[in-house]
């Protein structure tokens, strides 16, 4: 599921209102919340620091963060397509440059 939606989401054939569908959605809380569940496992790991770190902000970080990466990634491959008039290319550079295990959603 994840993966074809890697696919769609840096195509710059996609128009920017695809990113408001419900499994671009989807994917943005699934992987907040195990972002957010990997730093509390973390900070109980390492809990001799005292660090104080507020769930639900962090959640909501993740998604302020995934939300702007949406958009973004998206721009980013839009703009190489537009600057190297090749929308395979565009897609060949950003798909090898974001497909790392933390950039996947």
């Amino acid at each position: 599921m994840f993966y074809s939606l890697f696919l769609k989401t840096t195509d710059p054939s996609t128009p920017y209102s695809r990113l408001l569908s419900v499994d671009v959605v989807a994917s943005i809380v699934f992987h907040a919340t195990v972002y957010t569940f990997i730093v509390y496992c973390l900070t109980l790991m390492f809990s001799f620091f005292k660090l104080n770190i507020k769930l639900m902000k962090m959640f909501l970080v993740f998604v302020v963060i995934m939300c702007v990466g949406y958009v973004g990634r998206l721009a980013r491959v839009k703009q190489i397509r537009d600057r190297i008039q090749s929308k395979q290319t565009a897609m060949d550079i950003v798909r090898k440059r974001y497909f790392v295990w933390y950039f996947l959603g």
